[in-house]
């Protein structure tokens, strides 16, 4: 009998520890789950798979995770397995080096955007290919502007490759985007405490994750933040991926059954990313330096107080 990644659907090898395709532990689906599966199941593995092996260790963090596992860890441990699977799934890029050419590419043009303004050669055609590749992250405001930059620019690329290997295949780049859309206006209606505390903390994560990105916040360097929009747009579409599931152990609720979890709250929080990462990069424009810091902060601090006071208001009443 066949055997299938649990994560991404791929077909597993015999006695294989981890999935070639995504880089997740070799969690088999027995012959319940996915011995005879449906035509739309098999389509829709085979997207997977074939997105894992296209966009290499990046897909393993953001993309084709079950949504399920969620409920069984808790935040910590799953952001760690989402690290572990990233640096294998790079590993596996490294031995396959036709993978290796858009990311090489990509560096190379960094590199030459970077270096070109520094030698006093920065006209109109330059500023605009360093806005739209977001070059200028992680060069300005010292180690944490550094560090920062890396994992916007870690960002973009994955916003960037997720949109070339869908075309190299004649699909849509932007698939999942107006279904997020459509997912979008109805989680930001609020009615409870507990709601309105997740928008909160989802707005307030994306502007301090931009301030972080972004660095020196300006227009100029909002790509990170317009990347970042579409893939929070693009994960309230789905019911997998990273985001989804660490979210998901973020907010799991403790039953007599176990941990459950409310699709509605994650769908909430992604929401309230979307709303927060728009702001910014409207805001970017004003060069209002720290806004993200300044005005995020307290957005997590108040949607994490809200989010606790009305939890024990409940179990009061119940």
């Amino acid at each position: 009998m066949s055997k299938f990644c649990k994560s991404c659907g791929a077909q597993l090898k015999p006695d294989v520890k981890f999935c070639a395709s995504c880089g997740a532990e070799a969690q088999v689906a027995g012959a319940q789950t996915l011995a005879v599966p449906s035509v739309g199941a098999a389509a829709k593995m085979a997207a997977n798979a074939s997105f894992a092996s296209a966009t290499a260790g990046e897909s393993y963090f953001t993309h084709a995770l079950s949504g399920e596992f969620s409920a069984t860890i808790g935040p910590l441990k799953c952001l760690l397995q989402g690290l572990m699977g990233l640096f294998r799934g790079f590993g596996a890029a490294i031995k396959d080096k036709k993978r290796l050419i858009p990311a090489l590419i990509l560096a190379l043009i960094w590199f030459i955007l970077t270096l070109l303004p520094s030698l006093g050669i920065n006209p109109t055609p330059v500023r605009w290919l360093s806005f739209l590749t977001f070059a200028g992250g992680g060069t300005s405001n010292g180690i944490t502007g550094l560090v920062g930059g890396i994992v916007g620019k870690g960002v973009f690329a994955y916003f960037l490759f997720s949109l070339v290997a869908p075309s190299s295949r004649g699909q849509r780049p932007l698939s999942g985007i107006g279904s997020g859309l459509k997912q979008f206006f109805p989680a930001i209606g609020a009615k409870k405490p507990a709601q309105f505390a997740l928008l909160l903390l989802g707005a307030g994560a994306a502007l301090v994750g931009f301030n972080f990105m972004a660095g020196n916040v300006s227009l100029q360097n909002s790509m990170v933040g317009i990347a970042a929009l579409l893939l929070s747009i693009r994960a309230l579409s789905g019911r997998a991926g990273f985001l989804r599931r660490f979210i998901g152990a973020l907010v799991a609720k403790k039953t007599a059954e176990g941990k459950t979890i409310d699709a509605s709250a994650i769908n909430r929080m992604i929401a309230g990313m979307t709303a927060g990462f728009t702001l910014a990069v409207l805001l970017s424009a004003v060069r209002f330096t720290d806004f993200g810091y300044i005005l995020g902060i307290p957005a997590v601090l108040a949607g994490i107080t809200l989010y606790i006071i009305s939890g024990r208001a409940k179990e009061a009443k119940s």
